[in-house]
């Protein structure tokens, strides 16, 4: 700071803490509240624009209309699940799939909004889709099983805090009933996840909170939408279940044990 007032001292390691880092700046645009936080350590008051990193839609957490209309002290990236991607890949390996689940955490709002976004593009292609929500971790495993026991032909789960904290609970259920499993966030055990990265986001969401810095106002800034996806294969799990995974779209991304 001596050097470059424009820099600031390491919070210790706030980006650590991404999930929660996100629920409570989403919650803050949600309200259309001004964000106070109090935390010790640092000895110095700080007062910031807001750089968005995370959020499946910032338009839905009530940040603007648009990527380029929005709240003049708010800017960032954001990174929506690629379900349409996802399910595309999906029937490319199970070409009869009917009827796919996932559970949802009705207490987030990404959450829900994945929920009728993979809702809206499955039926779009054909697939019905059985949702159940939970509330808690302790819910998940019970409710992971209920979801396998409704005739369903795969698992898609979608992405949120809540199941991804339990998802070994969701997979394990997956292999009792012999189902195939497929995730939209990376290294979740599922056979196949198509995901966009954290780190990229965190590249754009860093490039753009520079520009602040070097003066230029958040309001002219667009919301970036991280464009580039993951695949992920795990030829194994696909294996156990039955599935193969056609060589065109293995050669898309990486495959893993």
């Amino acid at each position: 700071p001596t050097l470059n007032p424009l820099l600031g001292y390491n919070l210790d390691a706030w980006d650590g803490y991404l999930a929660a880092r996100e629920t409570v700046l989403g919650t803050a645009l949600q309200l259309r509240k001004k964000l106070v936080t109090l935390a010790g350590d640092t000895h110095n008051a700080w007062h910031s624009h807001l750089t968005l990193k995370g959020l499946a839609n910032p338009m839905l957490a009530g940040a603007g209309k648009s990527a380029t209309d929005h709240l003049p002290l708010v800017t960032g990236a954001y990174i929506p699940a690629p379900h349409e991607e996802g399910l595309q890949a999906l029937r490319r390996c199970l070409p009869k799939v009917k009827r796919i689940g996932t559970l949802f955490a009705p207490a987030e709002v990404n959450s829900v909004y994945y929920k009728e976004e993979l809702v809206k593009i499955a039926t779009r292609m054909g697939i019905e889709v059985e949702a159940i929500g939970v509330s808690s971790s302790g819910e998940v495993a019970d409710a992971a099983l209920a979801l396998c026991g409704r005739n369903i032909d795969a698992i898609c789960q979608i992405s949120d805090n809540l199941t991804g904290a339990s998802f070994a609970s969701i997979t394990q259920a997956a292999k009792r009933y012999h189902l195939p499993m497929v995730s939209f966030a990376q290294g979740q055990g599922s056979f196949m996840s198509v995901s966009r990265d954290f780190f990229d986001g965190g590249v754009a969401s860093a490039e753009i909170a520079v520009r602040v810095l070097r003066g230029e106002s958040p309001a002219n800034i667009p919301f970036q939408l991280v464009e580039k996806l993951k695949y992920t294969f795990n030829p194994d799990a696909a294996a156990q279940v039955g599935v193969v995974i056609p060589k065109e779209l293995l050669s898309r991304g990486e495959s893993v044990k």
